[in-house]
């Protein structure tokens, strides 16, 4: 038990473990260097913030990250292991004194129990999702359906290409014209629309978006991964018989947004289906959903989250 003030001079991770439950009612953020705290206080101030306030000290780390780390922030954003992430902060932002391996990987230790505890399941959709994310992903699939109807037969598919033309710049500068294959502009206008092209990077090219997708660390390639609305699935129309037991690395031919997912079926808004936005239905793995390297399933955008600008946007 815990005397109140008093000072312990203890390994936080382990002396938290002693804490009972609502025994603080405030934590606050304390850098261990005059020049960070200094930089936080002007910070928060700058927010009119409180210093205690959660959000605004992780909006600092941020700023932090992407100021002056940008090496270790690129690992955090790509990495697929907790070490890794953990080696990273401990070596190359922190640098405490003991970097010693023991330290190491205690502190991965501790982050492999939250993340476990937190995060695990979201690699199959079933992690806790934020009600600002699930309002994000809604959004964006309302805008998807909104464009529903959309057809080349009576032209109104011409407003998908204006609007994504007059988004400057465009991407590798290529104007779309309304004879060109669309469904990767219908996703890039729909992310437009939703504001969300920090997560949800704007191509005219299914291979190219792809490319984006992974270097912003956000291609899931976890064959057991569940889709959630708003995510993104790519396809290869001439994929094999044994599509479930090899792995797919052709070009892709098609993309759509996850609509809803009911069981093992996956309902999907595309641009460019038949020649018009319309759904599909698939059954989940999908036979022609293209993968790299792994097993035939879902090539579908993870439940993650990115910054754009200086407002959070999940998706």
């Amino acid at each position: 038990m815990f005397d109140l003030n008093r000072l312990y001079n203890a390994d936080c991770m382990e002396a938290m473990k002693e804490i009972p439950d609502k025994f603080f009612q405030l934590a606050i953020c304390d850098p261990p260097y005059w020049s960070r705290k200094k930089a936080l206080l002007e910070f928060v101030k700058a927010r009119g913030a409180s210093v205690g306030d959660l959000e605004t000290q992780l909006e600092f780390l941020l700023h932090e990250l992407n100021a002056g780390y940008a090496a270790v922030l690129s690992v955090l954003k790509t990495t697929g292991s907790v070490r890794a992430a953990s080696d990273a902060v401990l070596l190359k932002f922190e640098r405490p004194a003991d970097q010693s391996t023991a330290a190491q990987e205690r502190r991965a230790g501790y982050g492999q129990t939250y993340y476990n505890k937190y995060a695990a399941g979201a690699e199959k959709g079933q992690g806790t999702m934020t009600a600002k994310e699930k309002q994000n992903r809604a959004n964006i699939v309302a805008i998807a359906e909104s464009f529903f109807g959309c057809k080349e037969s009576d032209g109104s598919h011409k407003k998908i290409i204006d609007i994504y033309n007059a988004d400057k710049p465009l991407a590798r500068g290529y104007p779309m014209k309304y004879t060109d294959a669309w469904c990767a502009c219908f996703v890039s206008v729909v992310s437009i629309r939703g504001g969300a092209l920090a997560v949800m990077p704007k191509e005219v090219g299914c291979g190219k978006m792809i490319e984006l997708y992974q270097k912003l660390g956000r291609w899931q390639e976890n064959d057991a991964y569940v889709p959630a609305p708003g995510d993104v699935v790519f396809y290869d129309w001439n994929d094999g018989p044994n599509y479930a037991a090899t792995d797919n690395t052709a070009a892709p031919d098609h993309v759509g947004i996850v609509v809803s997912v009911t069981g093992s079926t996956i309902k999907v808004i595309e641009g460019n289906m038949s020649n018009a936005v319309g759904y599909s239905g698939y059954i989940h793995p999908v036979q022609r959903a293209r993968r790299l390297k792994r097993k035939k399933a879902a090539g579908i955008t993870p439940a993650a989250f990115a910054y754009g600008g200086n407002k959070e946007y999940e998706l």
